[in-house]
């Protein structure tokens, strides 16, 4: 019989978020990387915090870029440049 360990949702919101590898995650919530896979497969919940936290990251990101490249006071171009 299996047992499923209960994952802490807002840490992988929060793992996600910032970025890390899956295996990382993995690894940081106490959990193998074969086990991470199923539970993506088999828990809606456990994969929409994934999928939303890896949003929250990407926005996140983007939105610090653009206000990087946009910045009238000091515009970034850098930020220009790899946000184009």
């Amino acid at each position: 019989m299996a047992h499923n360990k209960d994952i802490d949702l807002e840490e992988l919101f929060d793992l996600a978020k910032i970025g890390l590898t899956e295996a990382q995650m993995a690894a940081s919530l106490g959990i193998s990387t074969p086990t991470f896979e199923r539970r993506k497969k088999s828990d809606e919940t456990f994969l929409s915090t994934l999928k939303a936290g890896k949003a929250a990251g990407i926005s996140a990101v983007t939105n610090s870029l653009f206000t990087g490249a946009t910045n009238e006071a000091k515009p970034s171009t850098a930020a220009q440049i790899f946000f184009l």
